[in-house]
């Protein structure tokens, strides 16, 4: 499964700008693809680059998943970085087909429960909107 045209790009970046919109503490919000390719992005004035994040949790995501397998920990699902300044998140969205992931950068005073509740509904939302339904 993947993002089939652009009027579900669009419904997908609108979801990701209710997200900012939402979560004061979030800067910004890319959806991408397995193999680095930005489809979707919202973000507050100029916080990153949507296609370097992109590639580089594409990267993110195949060492994370290297790394479960190693250790017999199932599967990669998400990815926290904290560093001195925020926290970088990447999500995996299983679809049928190849997934998505969507990676989500906040502030440092981000309350990590509250955002991993409003990215879970988002991810959901994104589901459905590809026509994915049940987690």
């Amino acid at each position: 499964m993947k993002v089939r045209n652009k009027v579900e790009a669009a419904l997908i970046t609108r979801r990701l700008q209710e997200l900012l919109a939402d979560q004061s503490s979030i800067l910004a919000a890319v959806i991408a693809t397995h193999d680095g390719f930005e489809v979707a992005c919202a973000q507050r004035q100029g916080a990153i680059s949507a296609a370097r994040v992109a590639a580089m949790a594409s990267s993110l995501q195949a060492l994370g998943g290297s790394m479960v397998a190693e250790t017999a920990s199932g599967e990669c699902t998400d990815i926290i970085i904290n560093g001195s300044l925020g926290r970088l998140l990447v999500f995996d969205i299983p679809l049928p087909g190849a997934g998505l992931l969507l990676c989500v950068q906040t502030t440092s005073e981000a309350a990590l429960g509250s955002i991993l509740f409003a990215v879970r509904s988002c991810m959901s939302d994104i589901e459905n909107t590809l026509g994915v339904t049940g987690r």
